[in-house]
């Protein structure tokens, strides 16, 4: 296999297929999640009840207070339900876009065409998109089971320290401790073997129309019978991932500024004119309001446009090596 050759032509149908460029910004939107954390402290208050700011507050009625929990309810069921909805529409729009690229590609390598939208999408929506999903849950469910029971067996050995004994305990802690490097390591691991499966076994259930457990099992066959030339593979997108992350970086570095300095613009201009026709603070929030998009705009669109051709360039890169690899490959 030329691999080269392969990420030459994988670049060339990444730049010339510019409708898959829709569906590389469903995943670079869709593909990632991110999560937050955050704290709380005492504020040392102490002293007598009455000096409290809350006692001169007005007293509800039981009725009031019944309506207000309601109405709290009522906005947490609320927020909950579109937090799930979102949270479909995501996955629908991640697995449909994955299948879509896939098929396009293999599509065009087949008959030379580029095909519309409402063409490309068509080639997402099918059961296939829905195999995908279907194998990360067979996948998923059992290794976050398992890591679930992995932790707790690493957790177990500082049940010692119910033994009174500073000596079990330390060494109860020692053995978790390394039992938890242990966890880490190995989850490093089935992370990696999962990232250079993955690739082929989506192909297999999308391009070779194979069940969900076939296509694990013809995927696993693949990358077996063509070591090698998947590893390679897999190593020159990783590089390629890394190294385009630097340049994202810094280049987002400099939209940030560039940003921040026509955001700050637009802002300053707004703030002028609202200062004409406006008192205390009003011209300042109509600033940040002009401002604050232009800014995302400038840090945020050449950025999703990067990341949505590197999805794009990624997805070929795999379709068209599945389509070198697995014809040599007999099925299992």
């Amino acid at each position: 296999m030329n691999h080269t050759d392969t990420l030459r032509r994988a670049w060339q149908i990444t730049w010339r297929y510019r409708v898959l460029w829709i569906f590389g910004l469903f995943l670079a939107v869709m593909g990632g999640q991110a999560g937050s954390s955050g704290g709380g402290g005492s504020s040392g208050y102490s002293g007598d009840s009455s000096d409290l700011p809350w006692r001169a507050l007005p007293q509800f009625s039981e009725r009031e207070i019944g309506v207000f929990v309601a109405l709290v309810g009522a906005f947490i069921v609320a927020a909950i339900a579109f937090a799930l909805l979102v949270a479909l529409i995501s996955t629908v729009l991640r697995y449909l876009a994955e299948t879509a690229v896939i098929r396009a590609v293999d599509d065009h390598e087949e008959t030379g065409e580029k095909r519309s939208f409402g063409a490309v999408f068509r080639l997402g929506w099918s059961w296939r998109a829905i195999r995908l999903f279907l194998i990360e849950m067979v996948v998923s469910i059992p290794m976050g089971a398992l890591f679930v029971a992995l932790v707790l067996f690493a957790l177990a050995p500082l049940l010692l320290w119910f033994f009174e004994s500073d000596a079990l305990g330390a060494l109860g802690t020692v053995v978790t401790v390394g039992l938890f490097v242990a966890i880490i390591l190995l989850g490093i691991g089935v992370s990696l073997v999962w990232s250079l499966l993955q690739p082929f076994i989506w192909r297999a259930a999308v391009l070779d129309d194979s069940g969900v457990f076939a296509s694990i099992k013809r995927g696993y066959t693949v990358v077996k019978s063509r070591l090698r030339d998947a590893a390679i593979m897999w190593l020159l997108l990783a590089v390629i991932q890394f190294l385009l992350g630097l340049v994202v970086l810094v280049a987002t570095f400099a939209l940030a500024v560039l940003g921040l300095l026509m955001g700050g613009l637009m802002g300053i201009a707004v703030y002028a004119l609202a200062s004409l026709a406006f008192d205390a603070s009003t011209p300042v929030i109509l600033g940040v309001l002009a401002g604050l998009p232009v800014a995302l705009v400038v840090i945020g669109v050449p950025t999703l446009f990067v990341s949505a051709l590197a999805g794009v360039f990624r997805s070929t890169a795999w379709t068209l090596t599945y389509r070198e690899l697995s014809p040599s490959v007999a099925a299992g």
